[in-house]
Formats: structure tokens, C-alpha cells, sequence
């Protein structure tokens, strides 16, 4: 049983980049919930990179591999979560996200800095399925 995503919250990082939070809970049976809190943040490829941190690579073969955006996503949840507390467990784990996440979030580096790991991890895992065909 999916949910549908409902937006909670969004911010703007001090490195530029926007933070989304989304409420994605559902009932599981009865007055029980799946309390589930998503966290995205969309990084344009073609986000700077400070000199330190390019590959050598280029924008372009990023671009052919990642698309426009590397997509950085986590979830936090909370299984059969009474259905009267289920907000306060919301609030809870965006709190708590936010708290130990911004900061690592915010830095002027995660965006360049993720967008290599994801490019990286792609193409590393195109190079498994060439040497199968």
C-alpha cells in the first residue's frame, strides 16, 4: 500500500540547494500507522564544482549519466505507530532529521561532492552489465 507523497516542509540550504520533506505514512491495520518521513534534495548537475573537486570528467559525461539531477534521498519511519500520536511521530523525525542532518546538508561541498559519488556508482554499475552482454 504506497501513500501518496504529502509535502511538509521545505528549506532553502545555505549552499543554495533546496531541502523537501515529504509525509509519506499510511495505515497498516486498524489505527496503525506507518509513520515515514522522505527527505529529497534535487542537485543539478550542473551545480559548480570547485576546482578541488572535479574529476576531470566534465559536466557533459556526468549529464549523459545522471540526467539534469542527482536526486540525494533519505527515509526515516516508524512502524505500527498508534493513530492519535502519529503527527507528534512526524514532527519528531523531521525534527530530529533536521537536527542531525542540516549542517552536513548545508555544506558548500555536499552538492559537488554527491553528484561524483552518484556518477560514480553509475558508472561503476553500467561497467557490471557491459562485461555481462
Amino acid at each position: 500500500m504506497n501513500a501518496e507523497p504529502q509535502p511538509i516542509r521545505s528549506l532553502r540550504l545555505k549552499n543554495g540547494l533546496d531541502l523537501k520533506l515529504y509525509d509519506e505514512s499510511c495505515k497498516v491495520a486498524g489505527d496503525r500507522w506507518r509513520v515515514r518521513m522522505v527527505a529529497r534534495i534535487e542537485i543539478p548537475v550542473a551545480h559548480p564544482f570547485p576546482a578541488r573537486l572535479d574529476d576531470g570528467e566534465g559536466e557533459s559525461a556526468r549529464r549523459q549519466i545522471l540526467g539534469a539531477h542527482a536526486v540525494y534521498r533519505q527515509v526515516r519511519e516508524r512502524n505500527f505507530v498508534d493513530g492519535a500520536s502519529r503527527h507528534k511521530v512526524l514532527q519528531k523525525l523531521c525534527r530530529d532529521f533536521l537536527n542531525v542532518q542540516r549542517d552536513y546538508l548545508s555544506h558548500p561541498d555536499f552538492g559537488p561532492r554527491f553528484i561524483l559519488k552518484a556518477y560514480r556508482t553509475c558508472r561503476e554499475r553500467k561497467s557490471w552489465y557491459a562485461d555481462a552482454q
